[in-house]
Order: C-alpha cells, then sequence, then structure tokens
C-alpha cells in the first residue's frame, strides 16, 4: 500500500512538472502562432461552425498534397471549451503529455516518462503546438508497445498500427521513413512471433487511418494521388525544390547526421546547449553498450533509428523532420542506462527534473524578449488587434494586413477569435482588397470602404511594404502611426472620399 501511494505522488509530481514546464513560460500568449497554426484553427473553427467533416489537414512539402485531418478532430473539443482561444493548441497538447506519461508510469517506463517531461526538445516543439511537431506524441506510446513485450498480439498490432497511420496526419516526411524502418525492424524481430491475425490486424487498422484521404480523393478526382504520381516521376527535380540539401555524398552524410545528433542530443537534454555534441557521445555510449551487452530491445531502437537516418540520406530531409525520432532516442537512453548502471536511475532523473526547472525562468523571460522583437509569437499580434478595437471603440473598420508569409492567416483568426467573444468582425479584413480566395474558411465580408482603414505591418523593414502601402492606402489620408512592438506596426487610415 506505502509503494503505491508512493507511486502515485511521484506520478502527481511528474505531471506537475511537466504542465510546469511546458505552459508556465508561454502562458497565456507567449508561443508561435504562425501561418500554419493560424491556418489550422480556421479549419476547425470553420469545422464546427458550419458542422462539415473536413477530409484534410495541413498541407505538406508537396505541393497539393495534405496531412490528415485527425488533429481538427482531436484539438477542436478544447478550443470550444476555451472560446477559441489560441492557447488550446498548447493546452491540448499538453493534455496529451499528460496521457502519455501516465501511461509510461502505468507500464513501468518510469525513466522514460521523465526524460519526456523534462527534454528541452520535447518540451520546445510541444509549446509549438504546430502538427508536424506532433510526431513524439505518437512515436512515444508506439514504443512502449514494441518494446514492453516480445510478443505481437492482435490488440498490439491494432494499436501500432493506428498510431502508425496517424503520423501520416502530422508529418508525412517524417511517417514515410519511420513506417519503412518500422516494417524492417518487424520483420527482423518479431517475425517469429507474428501470426497472420496481427499482420491483417495491423494493415486494416493502418488503412483505417487513410479513410480521409480516400474520401477527399473520390470527391476530388484523386488529385491528391496525381501530385504524388507527379512528384515521384519528377523526383529528382521536386526534391531539390522541396529541400536543398547538400548533393555530395560526404556532405549529405554529414548534413543528415548532424540534424539527427541535433535531435539525439535535444532528446535527453533538459537544457539549450550543445545538442550535437551531447548527441554525439550518447549515441557512442549507446552503441559501445550495445556492441558489449547484445540487448535486444536496445539493437531494435537502434536499429529503428539508424533506418529512419540511413534513408533520410535519399529522402529529402529537413532538420524539423526528425523531431519524431526523440522518442527513439530516449528509450535508447535510458535502455542503456538500465543495463550499465540501473541503480543510477533515480540519481539521473533527479537531475533532470531540477535542471529542467531551473530552465522554467529562463524561458519564461526568453519568451518575453521574443514577442517584443519578433513576430513569431501570438502576444504581439493579439495586442494589436486588441489595440485596433479600442481605437475604433464600436466604430465598423476595415484592416489590412503586411505580413512575411503574405497569407495573414494569424489576423483573420483572431479576428473571428475576438467575435466569438463579443466584438464585431472588420467590415473587411485580408491582405488585399476584397481577396479571399486563399481562404476558404472565410466569413463573406460586407462590400463597402468604412472610414476607418487599420493597417498592419509586420517585418517592418522589408523592402516590399512601401510598394505594398501605396497601393492598399490609395484615396486614404494617415491619421497616426502606433508602434506594438519592435517587429509590429498599426497604421491608422481614413478614406478621403467619406
Amino acid at each position: 500500500m506505502q509503494k503505491q501511494v508512493q507511486s502515485l505522488m511521484g506520478l502527481l509530481l511528474l505531471l506537475l512538472l511537466a504542465g510546469t514546464v511546458r505552459l508556465v513560460p508561454i502562458f497565456p500568449t507567449y508561443f508561435p502562432f504562425q501561418y500554419d497554426h493560424a491556418k489550422d484553427a480556421l479549419a476547425m473553427h470553420w469545422m464546427i461552425q458550419e458542422k462539415n467533416p473536413v477530409l484534410t489537414g495541413a498541407i505538406t512539402s508537396i505541393d497539393g498534397v495534405f496531412n490528415g485531418p485527425a488533429y481538427y478532430y482531436l484539438a477542436s473539443p478544447v478550443f470550444v471549451l476555451l472560446r477559441w482561444h489560441p492557447i488550446a493548441g498548447p493546452i491540448f497538447v499538453s493534455i496529451v503529455v499528460f496521457f502519455l506519461i501516465w501511461y509510461a508510469w502505468k507500464t513501468r517506463f518510469r525513466f522514460e516518462a521523465v526524460l519526456f517531461a523534462t527534454s528541452a526538445g520535447i518540451i520546445g516543439s510541444q509549446q509549438s503546438a504546430w502538427t508536424p511537431y506532433m510526431t513524439p506524441l505518437l512515436v512515444f506510446p508506439l514504443l512502449i508497445l514494441l518494446t514492453k513485450s516480445q510478443k505481437i498480439t492482435v490488440i498490439k498490432s491494432v494499436a501500432i498500427g493506428i498510431l502508425s497511420g496517424l503520423l501520416f496526419h502530422t508529418q508525412s516526411a517524417f511517417g514515410v521513413p519511420f513506417f519503412v524502418s518500422l516494417i524492417f525492424v518487424a520483420i527482423l524481430f518479431f517475425r517469429k512471433s507474428m501470426n497472420i491475425k496481427a499482420v491483417i490486424g495491423f494493415l486494416s487498422s493502418f488503412a483505417s487511418t487513410w479513410i480521409p484521404f480516400f474520401l477527399f480523393e473520390l470527391k476530388h478526382g484523386w488529385i491528391q494521388t496525381q501530385n504524388i504520381l507527379k512528384f515521384i516521376a519528377t523526383y529528382n527535380e521536386s526534391a531539390k525544390v522541396l529541400s536543398q540539401n547538400n548533393q555530395s555524398i560526404t556532405g549529405r552524410i554529414l548534413e543528415v547526421g548532424s540534424f539527427a545528433f541535433e535531435k539525439i542530443g535535444a532528446s535527453i537534454s533538459p537544457l539549450h546547449q550543445h545538442w550535437i555534441l551531447l548527441g554525439i557521445v550518447f549515441f557512442s555510449f549507446s552503441f559501445v553498450v550495445s556492441i558489449i551487452k547484445r540487448d535486444r530491445i536496445l539493437l531494435l531502437l537502434q536499429t529503428l533509428l539508424i533506418g529512419m537516418v540511413l534513408i533520410y540520406l535519399v529522402f529529402p530531409c529537413k532538420s524539423y523532420y526528425l523531431i519524431g525520432a526523440m522518442p527513439i532516442s530516449i528509450f535508447i537512453f535510458a535502455r542503456s542506462i538500465r543495463i550499465v548502471c540501473r541503480k543510477c536511475i533515480f540519481f539521473i532523473s533527479t537531475i533532470l527534473i531540477f535542471l529542467s526547472l531551473i530552465q522554467v525562468p529562463f524561458s519564461y523571460i526568453t519568451y518575453r524578449q521574443m514577442s517584443e522583437q519578433s513576430t513569431a509569437l501570438l502576444d504581439s499580434k493579439l495586442k494589436a488587434a486588441q489595440f485596433i478595437y479600442e481605437y475604433a471603440h464600436n466604430t465598423p473598420f476595415d484592416s489590412i494586413h503586411f505580413v512575411p508569409e503574405q497569407y495573414d492567416y494569424t489576423y483573420q483568426y483572431l479576428y473571428e477569435y475576438l467575435a466569438e467573444n463579443g466584438l464585431q468582425m472588420p467590415s473587411t479584413y485580408t491582405y488585399n482588397w476584397n481577396d479571399r480566395a486563399y481562404n476558404p474558411w472565410k466569413k463573406e465580408e460586407i462590400k463597402m470602404r468604412e472610414e476607418l482603414v487599420f493597417t498592419i505591418i509586420e517585418d517592418i523593414t522589408n523592402p516590399r511594404i512601401q510598394a505594398w502601402t501605396n497601393e492598399m492606402q490609395q484615396n486614404t489620408r494617415i491619421i497616426g502611426r502606433y508602434q506594438i512592438s519592435d517587429s509590429i506596426m498599426v497604421v491608422v487610415s481614413a478614406h478621403e472620399t467619406q
């Protein structure tokens, strides 16, 4: 009974730690909220309002090919409960993290749970709540299923199939190498314990995650399939456009290797320094342990990781693609420590937790400095929108936006969020007057020009800004310019014709 109480207390403290290091530095508005974040939020908002299911998620690196929509269905209840505040994204991710830590604790993967809770790389990716960064949320439980026993049951194979398939709803560029490497590992390590029922369970559950994709294809004439086939047919040229990787063999090995070692170091360190060096040291350590001890699980995990890296030597690769591989590094490190010095786990866990807590105030300060100096975070964008409402004071207004990404999904979503909370919508809100073609979820705006026009300008030093401003502010006179942060300005104008 006493051990159960101690175990429960340990779990609760770890959950508290995981929530603290993830949410305290960014709460309530100091987290990344850019083009893709807002586009996802707009899609969810439209889906709930129109009661119309969405069949695709965020666009992939291949033009005309999309990830799956699983995130929209899973996260939308949290957005609804929080009245569409953008913090719903990071909170949803934190809820999933709590569940995964509980599951790891329950299944005796407690050291892995500590590493997952304190990893600087994992924490940073989850504070963003960007869908391509959510791959660790699927890989972590998949690795528990893969390593907790040598037997592949039907239930386990179904769960692995679902988790593998959902990777294509978050980051297809990671899902493909991981899936290929996983199949190789399954054949190499589980061929004796697999049976036909397990194989059928895996394939059917994996295929079930592709139902939205097939429905979309049937509805739109197999357009994504055509784009994928086009990409394959012109692979050499398309891959160069997709990712400007080094073309020499040596250069490519060094490039992909640096990506991999960086993510290995980030996965086990609670701090933000020297990730590549730490990754090299750790991988060398685990490799030596593997050679000496010949541990089956360690060999399995290393094969899975190395297989993915080898595939990326020919597959287009960007550093953030490998974020999904960080849980593999966590499991390799945990397994290596268990083999070499099981008694050291408590000491190492204590150090990791202590360093992770120390990192919180530094992260807190860093995010607030970023909000003044960068346009990446929500805070300065929301302040710009709130300033406009205060200035307009219930007067109808137009809002146009100059943003580096051109497509101003961020401000379009912020206006919809603020409207959900009782404020009026702008008569027009756009990057270009009456241009809404790029946003299929945007409401029809009133076709008139209001007296007040607010121009939100990000990237104030951009060389295109003067020509764009001259075009957007024709027949208007400037009333004032207001600096919201170092990177965001709001220009208030009035139509001369009114």
